[in-house]
C-alpha cells in the first residue's frame, strides 16, 4: 500500500489511523507499506498491479485503472477555502460568503486585488472543483506545489503569506496549521463542495489488486460498526463538529451513533 510522507515530523493522521486498524488483522492478504506522494501514489497505481491507495476519492478518471472498495476508508467533513485574514481580498471574500456563498470560478474569475491560491500537484479536490481549476492551472492566479511535504508545506505558506488561499480538508488543515507561522486565517464552504467526503482505498484493476479491494471492504464492512473505528475520525475534529461529523459516519455505514444518548464524565 502506498503512503504519503509528510515534510514535518512524522504523526499519525486520520488516514494513517483508519489505515493500521483496517491492516491489523488481515491473514488473508500480506501488505507492506511503501512511502510515496500523492501524485507518485496515483502513477504507481495505473502501473502496477499489486499496488493499493488509502483514503482517495474516486473519480471517473482513476475508474479507468482502479478498482475501489465498496466502503469508503474515511469520511470526512468537506472541503473549505482557508483564506488568510491579512489578504487584500479577504475583506471581499468574507462579504460575499455572508451574502451569496462563495464559488471558486467567481473567486479565481471576478477583479479585485492581487489573489495566489495554493494547490497541491496531482490531487483531486473532487469533480466540481477540479473542473473549476482546471481552467486556470497554467494561470498566475494558482501556485501548485509538489513535493513530499504537499498539503503540509500549501498550509506553511499559507501561514507564512506566501499565498492568500488554499483548499483543504478541516482535519488536515488542523493537525498542520499550528506547525508553522503565526498568520491566521478564516474558512468558508464552497458552492462545488459537498458538506461530507468520503475516501476510498484504490488498488490496481488486476487479479492481485481486485482480490486485494474484496478483502479490505470486508473488514472496513466489519470495523466501520465499532465504536473505536468512529472514534479514529473524531480525534481529528475539534469537539465542536463531532455532532456533525457522527451524523455523516452513521449516512455512509448505515450505523446508529449519533441517535445513541452520551453523558460526559467528571473525574
Amino acid at each position: 500500500m502506498a503512503d504519503a510522507a509528510p515534510g514535518f515530523d512524522k504523526q499519525v493522521r486520520l488516514d494513517e489511523q483508519t489505515r493500521d486498524l483496517i491492516l491489523q488483522d488481515l491473514p488473508d492478504l500480506q501488505v507492506r507499506i511503501e512511502v510515496s506522494n500523492p501524485q507518485r501514489a496515483i502513477k504507481l497505481l495505473a502501473q502496477r498491479d499489486d499496488i493499493c491507495v488509502g483514503d482517495r476519492i474516486y473519480t471517473p478518471a482513476r475508474q479507468e485503472f482502479s478498482v475501489a472498495t465498496q466502503l469508503p476508508q474515511a469520511v470526512v467533513l468537506g472541503l473549505r477555502l482557508y483564506v488568510r485574514d491579512t489578504a487584500a481580498r479577504f475583506p471581499q471574500i468574507l462579504h460575499k460568503a455572508t451574502t451569496q456563498g462563495l464559488s471558486i470560478v467567481d473567486l479565481l474569475t471576478e477583479q479585485g486585488a492581487a489573489f495566489k491560491l495554493g494547490i497541491v500537484e496531482g490531487r483531486s479536490y473532487g469533480g466540481a472543483v477540479d473542473q473549476a481549476l482546471r481552467p486556470f492551472l497554467t494561470s498566475d492566479l494558482l501556485y501548485r506545489r509538489a513535493g513530499t511535504d504537499m498539503g503540509a508545506g500549501v498550509i506553511a505558506m499559507l501561514r507564512s503569506e506566501r499565498i492568500d488561499a488554499l483548499l483543504e480538508f478541516p482535519n488536515i488543515y488542523q493537525l498542520y496549521a499550528g506547525q508553522s507561522g503565526q498568520t491566521t486565517s478564516q474558512s468558508f464552504s464552497l458552492k462545488e463542495t459537498p458538506a461530507y467526503n468520503i475516501g476510498f482505498i484504490l488498488c490496481s484493476n488486476s487479479e492481485t489488486g481486485r482480490y486485494a479491494a474484496g478483502v479490505l471492504s470486508k473488514r472496513i464492512a466489519v470495523l466501520s460498526q465499532t465504536s473505536a473505528y468512529l472514534q479514529s475520525h473524531l480525534n481529528w475534529f475539534d469537539v465542536s463538529l463531532h455532532a456533525e461529523l457522527t451524523r455523516y459516519y452513521d449516512k455512509v455505514y448505515g450505523t446508529t451513533f449519533s441517535s445513541q444518548p452520551s453523558v460526559s464524565y467528571a473525574r
